[in-house]
This record gives C-alpha cells, structure tokens and sequence, in this order.
C-alpha cells in the first residue's frame, strides 16, 4: 500500500463484541505499511484502548468508525463515536489510567470531536521500515 493511498475506513456498531473487527483492519494496515510486530502489537492495544474510551458514550444505534491515513513514515488513526453526546471528553480523562496508556503507546494523541461527535485521534510512527534500511 503505497503512502498517500486514499483513507481506510470502517465502520462497526459500538459494542466491545465488534472492537477485533477494527483491530484487525488496523493491524492489517499497518503489516503492509511495514510495521514491526512490536509496533502492531502497540496499535492493537491503542485501538483496544480508544474504542473503551469511546463506547462509555452508548446511545443505542451507534456506531463506532475507524479512520486510517497511511503516511510515508507513520500510521493516523481516528476512531470517532457516531453520535453527538455532549459528554466528551470525560471529565479528569488526562489523569486516568486510559490515558496513560495511550500516551505511551501513540506518538500522537488528540481527543476532540469530528462533526460534533466524540473521537479520539492518534499517530503511530515506523521506526525501523524495511525500506529505510535498503536505501541506506
């Protein structure tokens, strides 16, 4: 999957039954772009850890929608809420245990809102891509 390719999205109903359906999208993704094991494994609890983070905001027929942006050296993922609950972010999130989590695992973290729905955006750099080592 060459970078700058068109944005991968998909989209799930917003219970945690459906969450190893964006995991596995993602880590997907991100074995084409050349991610490490050790870098798809952080990816999978990022998306583990966001989709919790969102789906305490539950009105019934939501749905919870994976947006992936391939860039030449990272991943940016957004994983929106498809509703327009006031509630976001929760309140004190900096200081929860969530947050660190995905503070340690995403090079980039951004809670905010697409559309006036709540979402969670993240970067994931490559460190070590296959290709970076054969043009060296």
């Amino acid at each position: 999957m060459p970078p700058g390719s068109s944005t991968i999205t998909a989209s799930v109903p917003a219970g945690s039954e459906y969450i190893h359906i964006l995991r596995t999208v993602v880590c997907g993704v991100a074995s084409r772009l050349g991610f490490t094991i050790d870098e798809i494994d952080d990816l999978r609890l990022v998306v583990d850890e966001a989709a919790a983070q969102l789906l305490t905001v539950r009105p019934p027929g939501a749905r919870l929608e994976l947006r992936l942006e391939p860039r030449p050296d990272s991943l940016e993922i957004l994983l929106v809420h498809q509703t327009t609950d006031g509630r976001w972010p929760p309140a004190d999130f900096e200081r929860s245990m969530g947050w660190h989590v995905l503070t340690v695992l995403a090079d980039g973290l951004d809670l905010q809102r697409d559309g006036g729905r709540p979402a969670i955006r993240m970067t994931k750099r490559a460190l070590a891509r296959p290709e970076a080592h054969a043009a060296g």
